[in-house]
């Protein structure tokens, strides 16, 4: 129940910063960083299919290393992609470079946590665990925008984005080191047990 509830509150956390940036990233690029409305959509489209190559690509990296690993340094590196992102002015070609790295470190986040999460119960508890997970990733979906919208009142945008975007983000890895990883204990046992025979 503990990679459940790490896994959950990941999730939660990974979708806040997620759906902050969907939502309140057009608004950033058009205001402060003075994009077209055309290049906006364009950094935004790229933001959301990095996920068409990066879930399968970070969920193989994940398959071979440890998902928990994986998931620590695709939160931390969104972190600090996020920063300059939302601190410097910069190009149009830029703002899709940047739209791609965030994309590419955070949609892979759902898989990653979900699959921990799943790997952690017995078999009669899966479907259950998946929903758990995924009831705190969409609760993080509304989250992410609505409190990315307040802040910006009290803050302005850059630093709203700041605290809506980076800082669960950053959270999200740290938190993800405190997984356990069953997978690799199991994979470990059937070898062994695979020897024996």
């Amino acid at each position: 129940m503990r990679n459940v509830f790490i896994s959950s509150v990941s999730i939660l956390l990974a979708n806040i910063s997620l759906l902050a940036a969907a939502a309140w990233l057009p608004t950033f690029l058009l205001s402060v960083i003075g994009l077209d409305a055309t290049s906006v959509g364009v950094a935004l489209g790229f933001l959301m299919l990095t996920g068409v190559v990066s879930s399968p690509a970070v969920g193989a990296l994940s398959d071979r290393i440890s998902r928990r690993r994986v998931a620590c340094i695709s939160g931390i590196a969104s972190a600090v992609i996020s920063i300059p992102m939302l601190t410097t002015q910069y190009s149009f070609w830029s703002s899709l470079g940047y739209s791609l790295m965030l994309g590419f470190l955070l949609l892979p986040a759902w898989n990653l946590l979900v699959a921990v999460a799943q790997e952690s119960a017995d078999e009669e508890s899966v479907t259950s665990v998946t929903g758990i997970t995924q009831t705190f990733g969409v609760v993080g979906s509304a989250a992410g925008p609505t409190i990315a919208g307040s802040l910006i009142a009290i803050f302005g945008i850059n630093q709203a984005l700041i605290y809506s975007i980076t800082l669960p983000a950053f959270s999200y890895g740290i938190l993800a080191l405190t997984l356990v990883e069953t997978r690799e204990k199991q994979v470990r046992l059937a070898g062994m047990f695979n020897l024996r025979q």
